[in-house]
C-alpha cells in the first residue's frame, strides 16, 4: 500500500513549551497498542488504514476572523497540531494517515442527523469533510485516533462531549478508538466514554495519557457506569486480551433479547423462560456469556412475525426493530430466507457452512466433499481408509499370484483407484474372475448402501428434530 502524504504543513513541532520526548513516548505507546491488535489472534483483520482525528481550530480562528489555513480548511497552525504524531504513525505502519478537522466532523454529523429524510442509518465512519481530503478517506477504518491537546476556553460545549451524540455516523462496534489525552484524563473525555457505552454499547475505547493507559470496564462490580482499568505502558500486549474477555464474561450484566412466541421454535413457559430451538439459543447464549437474560416481547398488531422493515419516517418495526433502535441487544426469532438479494448476509445451518451465521457477515460455503467428510467422526474415516488400504493390498496380492505371463497385470495405483471407485459406489469395467474378488465387490456395494442410508438419516433427523422437541414439551 502506498504511503499518503500527511494533510497540512509538516512544520517544526512546537509542543507548548514541553519536552518533545513526551510526544515521542505517546506516539510510541499508540503505535504499540495498534501493533498489539494487529499481532493478536482476537483481532478482526490486518491492513486497515489509520485515521487521526484531532485539532481545535475552526472557522474564524485565523487572522482577521478568517480561517487559520487561509479558508480552504486543509492546513492548520503548527502550534495546535503535533504533526510529528501523525508523521510517526505513518512512517511506522506505511499506511495512509489522515488529519480531520474536529469541528468539521461535528458539523457534518449534525447535518446528517437533521437532513436525513429517507430514515436510513448513515454508514459508520463515512467521509466527514467536503474538501479534497474527503476523497482520500476510507469508508471504514479499523482504528480512529483522537488527539486532545490544550482545550481552548471558548469551547462551549466541549467537542469531545458532542462526539457522543454522533451516534452511528462516527461510532462503530468494530472499530478501536484511541484517545490521546495529553493534559490528562479530564472530565470531558470521561463523560464521552461513559456516554458512548451507555447509549451505543461501544466499549473498545482506549485512553492514552502521559503516564498510564485507561480502559473502561463496563461490567465492574458496584459501579453503575463501569470503572476504568489502568494498564501500564509495559503491558500493551494485554490490551487485546482484556477487550476480548469483555464479551466472554459479562458478569451477570443484563442482556436484552427480543423474543416473540412462535411454536415450535419459541415456546413461552410459565416461569418466564422460553424453550424451543430459538428459545434454547437465548438461554445457552446468556449462560455462555455469564449474562442475565432479559426477554422483551414486541409482537405485531396482527400477530404475524415480520423480519424487519423501516418506515419512511425512520422508525423500524419487526423482530430487528429493537436492535436497530438500540433498546435491545439480540433478536432470537429465526427466519427462513429464500432469496438474500446479496452475498453479505444469510442465515445458514452447520451442515453446509463453516459456522452458524446469526447475523452478518456471510459464512463461507463448505465444498461438497468437505461436507461429506465432516458428517462423520474422524475415527470412522480412519477405519474406512485403513480398510481400503488393506483391501487394495490383498486384492493386489491375489491378482499378482495369478498373473498371466502373456498379459500385463494392473499396477498398484490403478488397482487402488478401482478399489476406491467401488467403495464410493462408482461403476467399474473390471471383470472379476475369482470368487474372492466378487465377494469383495459385494462388500463394497453393501458398504455404499450403509453410507447412503446414514446420510439420509442425518439430513432427515436435522429437519424434524425441533418438531419432536416441541411435541414432547407440549
Amino acid at each position: 500500500m502506498s504511503v499518503a502524504a500527511v494533510v497540512g504543513r509538516l512544520e517544526t513541532i512546537r509542543y507548548d513549551g514541553r519536552n518533545s520526548t513526551v510526544l515521542y513516548n505517546i506516539t510510541t505507546t499508540v503505535g504499540g497498542i495498534i501493533s498489539s491488535f494487529e499481532n493478536s489472534s482476537s483481532s478482526l483483520g490486518k491492513g486497515v488504514m489509520v485515521v487521526a482525528i484531532h485539532w481545535s481550530r475552526g472557522v474564524g480562528d485565523g487572522p482577521n476572523g478568517s480561517d487559520g489555513d487561509g479558508g480552504n480548511g486543509s492546513v492548520v497552525n503548527g502550534d495546535d497540531v503535533p504533526y510529528g504524531f501523525l508523521r510517526n504513525l505513518q512512517t511506522r505502519y506505511k499506511q495512509p494517515v489522515y488529519a480531520v478537522d474536529l469541528h468539521r466532523l461535528l458539523s457534518d454529523g449534525r447535518s446528517r442527523d437533521t437532513d436525513s429524510r429517507d430514515g436510513s442509518l448513515p454508514q459508520p465512519c463515512r467521509r466527514p469533510v467536503d474538501h479534497g481530503l474527503g476523497s482520500l478517506l476510507p469508508l471504514r477504518s479499523r482504528y480512529v485516533v483522537l488527539y486532545r491537546g490544550i482545550v481552548p476556553p471558548d469551547w462551549d460545549p466541549d467537542p469531545f462531549v458532542e462526539l457522543a451524540q454522533l451516534n452511528y455516523t462516527f461510532w462503530d462496534v468494530d472499530v478501536y478508538y484511541l484517545i490521546v489525552a495529553v493534559n490528562g484524563f479530564d472530565y470531558a473525555v470521561r463523560r464521552m466514554v461513559y456516554g458512548v457505552w451507555r447509549d451505543l454499547s461501544i466499549y473498545k475505547i482506549i485512553v492514552v495519557t502521559q503516564t498510564v493507559i485507561k480502559i473502561l470496564d463496563p461490567f465492574a462490580d458496584n459501579a453503575v457506569d463501569g470503572r476504568f482499568l489502568n494498564v501500564p505502558p509495559r503491558s500493551l500486549r494485554r490490551i487485546p486480551s482484556i477487550l476480548h474477555s469483555r464479551i466472554g464474561n459479562l458478569r451477570r450484566f443484563p442482556l436484552r433479547f427480543i423474543v416473540n412466541n412462535r411454536i415450535p421454535t419459541v415456546i413461552a413457559m410459565r416461569d418466564g423462560t422460553f424453550v424451543g430451538q430459538d428459545g434454547a439459543f437465548a438461554t445457552v447464549l446468556a449462560a455462555k456469556m455469564n449474562a442475565t437474560p432479559v426477554y422483551i416481547s414486541h409482537p405485531s398488531a396482527n400477530g404475524k412475525i415480520y423480519y424487519g422493515y423501516r418506515w419512511i419516517g425512520g422508525r423500524a418495526y419487526g423482530t430487528f426493530a429493537g436492535v436497530i433502535d438500540g433498546w435491545a441487544d439480540v433478536s432470537i426469532n429465526g427466519h427462513f430466507l429464500k432469496d438474500y438479494n446479496c452475498y453479505l448476509a444469510e442465515l445458514t445451518r452447520h451442515i453446509t457452512s463453516d459456522k452458524v451465521c446469526l447475523l452478518t457477515p456471510k459464512a463461507g460455503v463448505i465444498p461438497p466433499m468437505m461436507t461429506v467428510l465432516m458428517s462423520f467422526q474422524r475415527e470412522v474415516w480412519m477405519m474406512t481408509a485403513i480398510t481400503c488400504v488393506l483391501v487394495t493390498v490383498i486384492y493386489f496380492a491375489t491378482a499378482a499370484a495369478a498373473l498371466d505371463t502373456h498379459r500385463q497385470g494392473p499396477t498398484g495405483c490403478n488397482l487402488g483407484l478401482e478399489i476406491y471407485r467401488m467403495f464410493i459406489g462408482a461403476p467399474t469395467n473390471r471383470i472379476f474372475a475369482y470368487s474372492c474378488h466378487r465377494i469383495l465387490t459385494s462388500f463394497c456395494l453393501f458398504f455404499t448402501l450403509v453410507i447412503l442410508n446414514a446420510f439420509q438419516v442425518i439430513f432427515f433427523s436435522t429437519a424434524i428434530k425441533r418438531f419432536i422437541i416441541a411435541a414432547r414439551i407440549i
